[in-house]
């Protein structure tokens, strides 16, 4: 929402504040949060990587329909600390395998 926008702008004039993008949640709601991410991304620090398949989310990387590769660029050229966020051991194991082979 725009206000939230508004929001979140104004706390990023604190060079306090940074942003984190969880890229399968972003996923589930049609990719609406990331063209303010991108607008803002030297202020990105944090990203939270998982697939996603619609609006399930946490999926083990290379499982969903998502494009991983893309985000791992992102957080590469914003040198951002990133976080796999799957639900089990199983899909933290087949993220790791996925990233070996990326």
């Amino acid at each position: 929402e725009d206000f939230q926008k508004e929001a979140i702008e104004l706390l990023l004039e604190s060079k306090v504040f940074a942003l984190t993008f969880d890229v399968g949640h972003n996923h589930g709601i049609c990719g609406k949060d990331e063209d303010f991410i991108l607008k803002h991304k030297d202020r990105l620090n944090h990203i939270h990587l998982h697939d996603a398949q619609g609006r399930k989310n946490h999926l083990a990387l290379g499982t969903g329909e998502m494009d991983i590769e893309k985000y791992l660029s992102l957080a590469k050229e914003q040198n951002c600390r990133v976080v796999l966020e799957t639900k089990t051991i199983d899909g933290l194991k087949q993220s790791v395998e996925w990233l070996k082979g990326f």
